[in-house]
């Protein structure tokens, strides 16, 4: 498959997860902590803005982290695939899911220490997996990518 294809299932894929995310922390989202019950949900306007807030703060690593993809893309089709940019990028995507991640995790903690609703715990435990995978995958390709551009360097200046 050529770079060229990559490329735009790539593109497609960052375009299908904003819509997806868009669906999921500005609607699903906002119902589900609405669905909570009493003191944590719709009951009380405090804090259903305050666990929409700690989603959406989730959200805003999340989308920051699709934004750093599409820049990855960008490269790729300026045939800069193996550059610093792109290292910088992936980086930047492993600390914001790290830190997504850890988020996650303190919701899930003061999350079970309140209501217990079998459905958000599954969520919360579906985000903490998502983000670490996302974490761990793009630190692995940061350094992939940062010796690759090393060796392009390399190579460009024996040319």
């Amino acid at each position: 498959m050529n770079r060229k294809k990559i490329l735009n299932r790539l593109k497609v894929a960052c375009v299908i997860a904003g819509v997806l995310g868009l669906g999921l922390f500005g609607g699903a989202a906002p119902w589900v902590v609405g669905q909570l019950p009493s003191g944590r949900g719709g009951a009380d306007t405090v804090m259903y803005w305050v666990d929409l807030g700690y989603i959406w703060l989730v959200g805003v690593l999340s989308f920051a982290s699709l934004w750093e993809a599409w820049k990855i893309c960008v490269q790729i089709g300026r045939d800069n695939s193996f550059s610093m940019q792109n290292v910088a990028s992936l980086r930047r995507i492993s600390r914001w899911m790290a830190v997504a991640c850890g988020l996650m995790t303190l919701g899930l903690v003061i999350f079970l220490l309140g209501v217990r609703n079998w459905m958000v715990l599954a969520l919360i435990g579906l985000g903490i997996c998502i983000s670490l995978i996302f974490s761990l995958f793009a630190s692995a390709l940061a350094e992939l990518i940062r010796m690759g551009a090393e060796l392009k360097d390399e190579n460009d200046l024996t040319i």
